[in-house]
């Protein structure tokens, strides 16, 4: 997977104890899943979520940053 290929990253909540972040690509297919844990599960979207952002390859065009 290349960092270029990340068109989205999400927090999945939706079934309980069993959370995960979903690296998406465009077409919103999964690339990659990965197990967090339910009490900080939003902790390890953010470090997922700053090391994408912060990556040499990360290109914003096209996509919404706030």
């Amino acid at each position: 997977m290349r960092i270029s290929q990340i068109d989205s990253i999400e927090l999945d909540r939706s079934k309980p104890f069993n959370h995960c972040v979903r690296i998406k690509d465009a077409m919103g297919n999964s690339i990659q899943v990965v197990p967090v844990k339910e009490s900080a599960g939003w902790e390890q979207f953010s470090v997922i979520y700053k090391a994408w952002v912060e990556h040499p390859e990360f290109n914003p065009t096209g996509k919404e940053t706030k």
